[in-house]
């Protein structure tokens, strides 16, 4: 199957009953069959994690807000942007101490977004962050 790389993805959702499962599905559909397994399932885990955090530290989950989301594919890897509509407040990296990380049960998001994208950047003029993954 040929795919046209240059191709986006660009949608708001609202993060209510149903929207979720939307942003996952359609960033899913979007990727799948362009990239190896390898680099699938990391910008897969990446992107929901990138979505957990918009809804929870940006938009303090709260059903009517927004999130928006771009996705561009190139035969390489995938390049996608989150942005909510609040902000990354609290957004950080955990503290180097690996016992730390690993006796942690929340708040490790970022520390795996992180860890599975080859760069990231949060833009926080724009609520946004940013992921390379190839």
């Amino acid at each position: 199957m040929l795919f046209n790389f240059s191709e986006e993805l660009r949608r708001d959702y609202r993060l209510d009953f149903g929207g979720i499962d939307a942003v996952l599905e359609d960033f899913e559909n979007f990727i799948t069959g362009r990239f190896s397994v390898s680099v699938f399932c990391r910008a897969l885990q990446c992107f929901c994690e990138c979505v957990l955090i918009a809804m929870e530290c940006g938009n303090e989950n709260e059903p009517d807000r927004r999130i928006s989301v771009w996705v561009r594919c190139t035969e390489e890897g995938s390049r996608f942007s989150v942005q909510d509509e609040r902000g990354f407040r609290g957004v950080r990296e955990p503290r180097s101490d690996e016992n730390s990380i690993l006796s942690r049960i929340r708040g490790l998001g970022f520390f795996l977004i992180k860890k599975l994208a080859n760069r990231v950047k949060i833009v926080e003029n724009k609520n946004m962050i940013i992921c390379d993954i190839y």
